[in-house]
């Protein structure tokens, strides 16, 4: 009997597991659907579900059925302010921020329009209650209205790579290794080597850091770093 019982659940978990595994669909989107380019950089959802995708050769729009495109447009100060995406985020209220190496476009999505709202070579943004941008060594806020210096880095020729804001603590990535600057503006680097290509945070409070240079991931949980190579 107890032969039988596992048998029948053992063939009821392959029948769940069959038939979820055939609902899964995948979908390849390029340029044949009307994907701006094939390389992608950046996506962002905004607040309506719809996808954004930063490529180089303009942002390309998905609502789930078709792409809208967006480019440089000549003589035209309301387009992108250039075609070569770097990294795209939103304040998930309305507004969609747009960076290139020329600077950051915000779109107003109610109004369906960009607005250049940064015209200086950007290396990084990140949006947490506020829209914060990276030159080479400087970090600037956005209060929706001005870009105002937030903090400019030591003079050690570190170049901002990434940037990660969460509660008072900004997390800068630099070609030097990682920063963490904290409320008081007291700067500290735990990670004092690679070229840092990204940073996020898991669901456990763990920063997740990846470096380029062969220097594989961190990981940092509280004052502890393990590094996976």
């Amino acid at each position: 009997m107890r032969n039988r019982i596992f048998l029948i659940c053992y063939f009821l978990c392959v029948h769940i597991l069959t038939c979820s595994t055939q609902s899964i669909s995948f979908r390849h989107l390029t340029t044949d659907n009307g994907l701006s380019h094939n390389s992608i950089i950046s996506i962002y959802q905004d607040e309506r579900g719809f996808m954004w995708f930063g490529t180089r050769n303009g942002v390309s729009l998905y609502n789930g059925k078709d792409f809208k495109i967006y480019q440089k447009e000549k003589n035209n100060s309301n387009s992108i302010l250039y075609n070569d995406i770097y990294h795209i985020t939103g304040d998930q209220n309305g507004h969609v921020y747009i960076m290139t190496n020329r600077g950051i476009s915000a779109y107003d999505i109610e109004k369906g329009q960009f607005t250049p709202i940064i015209k200086k070579s950007t290396r990084a943004e990140f949006f947490s209650e506020y829209l914060y941008a990276a030159t080479s060594n400087q970090i600037f806020k956005y209060d929706g209205t001005k870009f105002d210096l937030f903090y400019k880095m030591p003079q050690n020729n570190s170049i901002i790579q990434r940037l990660y804001v969460y509660n008072d603590s900004v997390l800068i990535g630099t070609n030097k290794g990682l920063y963490i600057l904290n409320a008081q503006k007291e700067l500290t680097q735990p990670i004092k080597e690679g070229n840092i290509s990204d940073i996020i945070r898991d669901s456990s409070g763990c920063y997740w850091i990846t470096a380029k240079s062969g220097h594989g991931v961190y990981c940092i949980q509280g004052k502890q770093i393990n590094n996976f190579s």
